[in-house]
């Protein structure tokens, strides 16, 4: 085994390399913070790349979340051999995401959360690995839903009805025009969002309002793509907003809708199913943060699935 030392930002770092090295100091959280970069825009075409190579069909693996909520769980990329993106979890835990496949490269990293005390997450089912002093878990509001876009394209059975239902009162009521979500129609889209933050009474930092408005500034560079819907008079009433996870998976980022009339998402997501749904025939509408309304709401799609996430965790 070789010690290899190198500089960044003006430390010094000293790590074992085995093999492939991992670019990070492994002498703690804020170390490790600062031999990475705040994530920021300008690594879009860098990390797209990267996730392009390994993309294990959960939401955080796309550049659009990852950015969009950069601020919120303090995403920090880490380039090398081994890339990598630290942050923190919903639950305040230190998690490092590799962003390679874990089946030949796991001796490093797994080094690098034990003697950081972090855990490795999200990890796929498909991807669990026993590691000696690490154990596995997993929290149920974590899971991402997971629909087919055929089943919410025509919303057939009994389980479905209700959303048929709404859907079509939808349509008597606001006799609705949808289009593709574009720089054209950017504004009416933020008209739709400061809507939805007046009908919906919480306060702004209680909100994603902050991350759907850099959605909306930035949907090119993100690469997001969705729809909007217009009542019959023209009036912006409600948008979904997506981004490729995975070959067949679409992720919805942001779906906001205006409260009245009733029935707008039910109907666009009905909609963004039947345009996308050839070339992504599962629809990933992320995790329900162990909040019971959107667990329920969510639950009342019938999803067909859930996406576990596991997490690796030092033990004492």
């Amino acid at each position: 085994m070789r010690v290899w030392v190198y500089r960044l930002a003006g430390v010094a770092c000293v790590g074992a390399e085995r093999g492939r090295r991992l670019s990070i100091d492994l002498r703690g959280a804020k170390a490790i913070e600062a031999m990475g970069e705040p994530l920021e825009l300008r690594h879009r075409d860098e990390l797209r790349a990267i996730i392009r190579r390994y993309r294990p069909g959960l939401s955080e693996y796309s550049f659009a979340n990852l950015y969009l909520f950069r601020a919120t769980h303090r995403y920090h990329f880490h380039r090398g051999d081994l890339p990598l993106i630290s942050g923190v979890t919903y639950d305040g835990r230190a998690h490092l995401m590799p962003l390679f496949d874990w089946s030949t490269d796991r001796a490093e990293v797994v080094e690098l959360a034990r003697r950081w005390n972090a855990i490795l997450y999200p990890v796929a089912e498909a991807d669990l690995f026993e590691a000696a002093g690490f154990g596995v878990s997993d929290n149920a509001e974590d899971a991402d839903y997971l629909y087919s876009a055929g089943a919410m394209a025509a919303y057939r059975g009994a389980l479905l009805k209700p959303k048929r239902q709404l859907a079509m009162a939808f349509e008597l009521s606001a006799r609705p025009t949808v289009e593709p979500a574009d720089a054209a129609n950017a504004p009416e889209l933020l008209r739709v969002l400061e809507g939805w933050l007046s009908d919906v009474q919480r306060p702004i930092e209680r909100t994603d309002y902050a991350a759907s408005l850099e959605a909306i500034e930035h949907r090119e560079a993100l690469g997001l793509f969705g729809l909007l819907a217009r009542d019959a008079a023209g009036e912006p009433l409600a948008f979904v907003l997506a981004s490729e996870v995975a070959d067949d998976m679409a992720a919805v980022h942001f779906a906001k809708a205006r409260r009245h009339p009733a029935g707008a998402l039910p109907f666009l997501f009905r909609a963004f199913a039947r345009e996308h749904g050839r070339a992504y025939p599962v629809l990933n509408f992320e995790q329900d943060l162990g909040n019971p309304g959107f667990r329920q709401n969510k639950r009342s799609f019938a999803p067909m699935r859930l996406a576990r996430k596991y997490r690796l965790a030092p033990v004492a």
